[in-house]
């Protein structure tokens, strides 16, 4: 802060209050720490400065670098008085399944191939699990570097499709020439839906090779994320 001022109304909690208040340190500056000043000089230094400033000294008890710590711990442990019980009864929670996991495997015999029955669909069925996970995005690990699984394919859908057809070349006037002649060449009063579908089946012709490719990138993610699976 610049000479002059003071941030009493601040840690009062008067200005912009906060739930837990504020609490106020002094930090060695750029020239105490050239000076190699140490650590307990500048909190006896912090201390002094609390207790001798005017519009602070009716708070130092409430101020320096020792309070911040000791305030910091409290609510240390307080979060741990609060969200022990949850994880203990968590952790006792898992204790249990693991001690059932393991008086199953007490009698384990290699051969019965009812065992091996079992372990396989206990396999199929996990990675079923994690399959559907990989494609929901609902997965415990989440990939930071690329995209994958779920969002890749729905990536694909909603980007690169559209851009695919974007790509096509669409000549409308070569299209009404070609309208033109489709009702020209099918006889009758009206313009037959023959027509039509004629000029709308060689349209729809067009979107294959967009749709293929398409379909390619979404099966090669599929692959890609059956692979994950597999680890």
């Amino acid at each position: 802060m610049d000479e002059g001022t003071d941030a009493r109304d601040v840690l009062e909690n008067k200005l912009l209050p906060l739930r837990r208040g504020y609490v106020g340190v002094v930090n060695r500056s750029q020239k105490d720490i050239d000076g190699k000043k140490d650590i307990k000089a500048a909190m006896l230094a912090e201390r002094k400065f609390f207790l001798s400033h005017p519009a602070y000294r009716h708070i130092a008890d409430r101020m320096g670098t020792p309070h911040l710590q000791k305030v910091l711990n409290q609510q240390l442990t307080n979060h741990i008085r609060d969200t022990l019980p949850n994880f203990r009864n968590k952790l006792q929670g898992q204790l249990l399944s693991i001690e059932h996991e393991v008086e199953a495997y007490k009698n384990f015999k290699p051969e019965d191939p009812t065992r091996k029955t079992k372990a396989l669909l206990q396999m199929v069925q996990q990675f079923a699990v994690d399959f559907e996970k990989r494609i929901e995005g609902s997965g415990d690990q989440v990939d930071t570097l690329e995209l994958s699984g779920g969002a890749k394919i729905n990536r694909i859908f909603h980007e690169r499709f559209p851009f695919e057809i974007v790509k096509m070349e669409f000549n409308e006037k070569e299209l009404r020439r070609e309208i033109s002649y489709a009702i020209k060449n099918i006889h009758g009063l009206f313009t037959p839906d023959m027509a039509f579908e004629a000029i709308v089946k060689k349209q729809i012709v067009k979107l294959k090779g967009p749709s293929l490719k398409s379909v390619d990138l979404v099966i090669q993610e599929l692959i890609n994320t059956v692979k994950k699976c597999t680890k």
